[in-house]
């Protein structure tokens, strides 16, 4: 059996507001009957007290209760009042009432009404029930030692019909209030929700791939529109996330591509040298010791291959294996004797400070980050071409810069240099050497050493790759 409770939250807050306000105009409808009942009933009791007196002593004087409705203006009881009179056992002796009601079946009850009963309630108004089970309001009075208790009653057939039309006003005008609750909450409700709606929408598109799509700005104030600006700001962290994903796939599938067709260069050779060889085609021992030296130089061009790729490898996954402090002004220096020494005709400066530069790293790493970019130098950039290598400290950083005024690289060149496998030229000639993992390490060991690693380069003006590395302090 299906719950009878409402499943949308449209119809939650409409059934919520129809509860509550139903509570709140029963317990204003209960209140003002009671109310006016009190108020009534009270009347009745003050109309009753007053008029039991007089009627006492009409008795005591050997006068009649009741008045003719058409009597005097001394009338003091009206003919709605039933007058019983009881001796002390409480056994009716005689009536004055109405002649409209006369009837036993409609006089009130007044059994028990002793003298003992007379005098416990003292003239206090009191309820009983007629034969015909209406209700009647009575006072009881007594007459004397020697002529027992009178009781006046006054029916309430009035006041029920007073308070019955009230509910039955009440109940209607309940009803009709209610239905206007509905409508209005239902308006209120679906226009207040209308936000929410977009936000399903929207969510609907984004689960059907459309990530692009954004909720539609709402009031910042109210509940809404916090959700939709929360979703929104959830959303651009999502599509960033998947942008980045989607990059990262795009390089590892270029990277594991490039990977093969670097390696794919030296396999061939090698196998294309041992097929000669099985063949029987290489017999003389100088092209027999060529054959081999070309062998072992792709094989040692693979291993190199393989050795970088697997520092990258390294580089990406962990920070440097080795922390020991390192002096970049050692470095620089040692660099800067290698480059003079494999090229001694190309003007080296060196500009160190006077005071140890010291970074937290790997010495090995660091050494490699100045060996690539003097590498790069003596690959690109021609022997005659100056080249300066220098070294200060800015703050808490460590600045190292290796500037050469070469052929320099036009803008778009400069912004990719650092990619692995990038080379200038579309071809990807390996002419000038390597596999164009050379920058892409250099970038790595910086930021595995928490730095950053930045290139300058315009046309003919020459290139300067500008190193920060945070220092020991």
């Amino acid at each position: 059996m299906r719950s009878l409770r409402p499943r949308s939250l449209r119809g939650r807050l409409v059934a919520g507001l129809l509860l509550v306000a139903t509570l709140g105009l029963l317990a204003v409808d209960v209140a003002a009957v009671t109310a006016l009942r009190a108020y009534l009933l009270q009347r009745l009791d003050d109309q009753l007290v007053a008029a039991a007196p007089t009627v006492v002593d009409r008795l005591l004087q050997g006068n009649a209760p009741l008045l003719p409705s058409s009597g005097d203006p001394g009338q003091v009881a009206p003919t709605d009042f039933v007058i019983q009179l009881v001796d002390d056992s409480g056994r009716l002796v005689q009536l004055f009432a109405d002649p409209a009601r006369l009837d036993p079946q409609q006089l009130p009850v007044i059994a028990g009404v002793d003298a003992a009963e007379v005098a416990r309630r003292n003239g206090a108004p009191f309820s009983v029930q007629g034969g015909d089970g209406a209700d009647y309001r009575a006072v009881a009075l007594p007459l004397g030692s020697d002529f027992g208790a009178v009781v006046v009653s006054i029916p309430l057939t009035e006041l029920a019909f007073t308070t019955g039309r009230l509910l039955f006003i009440e109940a209607v005008a309940t009803a009709a209030v209610l239905a206007l609750i509905v409508v209005l909450a239902l308006v209120v409700v679906r226009v207040g929700l209308r936000p929410l709606t977009g936000v399903g929408n929207t969510a609907r598109a984004i689960a059907d791939g459309d990530l692009s799509r954004r909720v539609s700005p709402a009031e910042p104030d109210t509940e809404v529109g916090r959700l939709g600006l929360a979703l929104n700001d959830m959303l651009v962290q999502i599509e960033a996330g998947f942008a980045t994903r989607a990059a990262a796939e795009q390089r590892l599938r270029q990277f594991v591509a490039d990977a093969s067709h670097e390696l794919r260069t030296p396999v061939t050779s090698i196998r294309g040298y041992a097929e000669l060889h099985r063949q029987g085609a290489v017999t003389e021992p100088a092209h027999l010791a060529r054959v081999m030296g070309r062998i072992e130089a792709e094989a040692i061009r693979m291993g190199a291959l393989v050795d970088d790729l697997l520092l990258l490898t390294r580089l990406d996954q962990a920070p440097p294996v080795h922390h020991e402090p390192v002096d970049l002004g050692q470095v620089v220096a040692d660099a800067v004797h290698d480059l003079r020494a494999l090229e001694p005709d190309r003007p080296v400066e060196a500009e160190l400070p006077a005071y140890p530069v010291v970074v937290i790293g790997d010495r090995n790493q660091l050494d490699q980050v100045l060996a690539n970019l003097t590498s790069n130098i003596r690959t690109h950039v021609p022997d005659t071409a100056p080249v300066r290598v220098s070294l200060r400290t800015d703050r808490d950083m460590a600045v190292l810069e290796v500037a050469d005024w070469g052929p320099g690289m036009p803008t778009e060149v400069a912004a990719r240099v650092f990619e692995r496998f990038y080379r200038a030229d579309g071809g990807r000639s390996r002419d000038q050497g390597g596999a164009g993992l050379g920058l892409s390490i250099v970038a790595a060991i910086v930021a595995a050493h928490r730095g950053t690693v930045n290139v300058v380069s315009e046309p003919v003006a020459g290139t300067t790759f500008r190193i920060s590395l945070p220092t020991t302090g």
